[in-house]
């Protein structure tokens, strides 16, 4: 009960050390369109929310934080979820867990964020 009460409130309250970071769009044939600046609230407020049904939440591999050279790289991309898991942690009282793995769709790996 105690784990769900946790969750409750990080969910009411996941706007607090909320980060902005960014997003590259491109399209189908690679194609620079623009960078999205995101408020992580509503990520934060979903991956609670996965962790409330016992689950873990994809994040996207190509977020990342602006280190002021508006370079999307593993460093800048490393930044993000080093600040979404303080994010996360300071929320819930449990550092999470990233895991790298096969998602259905994705030439690639992809990150999923799990409650502990």
């Amino acid at each position: 009960m105690a784990r769900i009460q946790t969750l409750q409130f990080a969910m009411a309250n996941s706007g607090l050390n909320r980060l902005t970071f960014e997003d590259d769009n491109y399209d189908d044939d690679g194609n620079f369109l623009r960078t999205d600046i995101i408020d992580s609230e509503g990520l934060a407020f979903n991956i609670i929310s996965a962790f409330m049904r016992n689950r873990g939440s994809w994040i996207s591999e190509d977020y990342y934080m602006d280190d002021g050279t508006g370079e999307n790289n593993g460093q800048t991309r490393a930044a993000f979820r080093n600040e979404l898991d303080i994010q996360i942690h300071s929320l819930t009282g449990v550092k999470p867990r990233f895991e790298k793995q096969h998602r259905e769709g994705y030439d690639r790996k992809q990150f999923c964020i799990f409650y502990k």
